[in-house]
């Protein structure tokens, strides 16, 4: 009878625990300093950048994704400056914080003692091809991920894209914005607006737009032998800071193994009772 009780309340625990959506997270890049070259000091991601259209004093091509402070005033950048107030789905004086930009310089920096930039600020080349990237590797696999743009020119959106690789290396390319498209779900402004309501999209200095939450789902729609996302590789077209990172993990394989061990010992129990 202990047993059969035991195999219910570990059978009803796992049902309830799979029931349960994966709660989502959002990196907001709060707490690092202005200037602050970021990496590996936000848990659970591993952000890695490379600048072509930079080159350090040796020659070699700048590597640095950076903290930008859109509440400092004033910065070298007041287009990336808070509010946020000419165009987009999130505009109206929207104070966002700390952003995230590819550096177009490392004036300043020397690690490991400072690993802080004097003047942060973003690159703003519109590179035709991928030279400029920043990319955030996941500790554990997606189902979904989704983030904001500020200071996005549609010059730069056109150049712009993500990557999106699972954990085998399959890969799923999305372009940000398609000026000839067909106006449907193929590229994240198309998705954005059909979120978020045809005409609140926008481009220009100061704005601010938040692009609807990819899913592995819709990925696999694409290449169907994409799995769940464990990186998302950002091409950087021009001058633009990323922001409130949206993520929902894969749940954890132990709400699985709950379940498979309730029904085991459901089994055993009703053959002893069968004997």
């Amino acid at each position: 009878m202990a047993r059969r009780i035991l195999a219910s309340l570990l059978l009803v625990t796992a049902v309830g625990l799979l029931a349960v959506p994966a709660q989502a997270e959002t990196i907001t890049f709060s707490g690092h300093a202005h200037g602050q070259v970021i990496s590996n000091q936000i848990g659970g991601v591993t952000i890695t950048a490379h600048n072509k259209s930079r080159k350090d004093a040796q020659g070699n091509y700048l590597t640095l994704a950076a903290i930008f402070d859109t509440t400092s005033n004033p910065t070298e950048d007041s287009d990336l400056e808070d509010p946020f107030s000419e165009a987009g789905n999130l505009a109206g004086n929207t104070f966002m914080g700390n952003a995230l930009i590819l550096a177009e310089n490392n004036t300043g920096y020397s690690p490991p003692t400072d690993t802080i930039l004097d003047k942060p600020d973003d690159e703003g080349s519109r590179r035709t091809d991928d030279g400029n990237w920043i990319k955030f590797a996941f500790d554990t696999e997606l189902t979904e991920l989704g983030w904001d743009v500020i200071d996005l020119e549609k010059v730069s959106a056109e150049r712009s894209a993500t990557i999106f690789t699972d954990g085998d290396g399959t890969t799923v390319r999305i372009e940000w914005y398609d000026e000839f498209g067909s106006g449907t779900d193929d590229d994240l402004e198309s998705l954005a607006l059909n979120t978020y309501g045809a005409g609140d999209f926008g481009f220009g200095d100061n704005s601010l737009n938040r692009f609807a939450p990819i899913t592995a789902a819709y990925l696999r729609g694409i290449n169907s032998d994409f799995g769940n996302i464990k990186s998302a590789q950002f091409i950087i077209g021009g001058s633009l800071g990323i922001d409130n990172l949206t993520y929902s993990a894969v749940p954890e394989p132990g709400s699985l193994a709950l379940l498979a061990t309730g029904l085991a010992v459901l089994v055993v129990v009703r053959r002893r009772r069968s004997i």
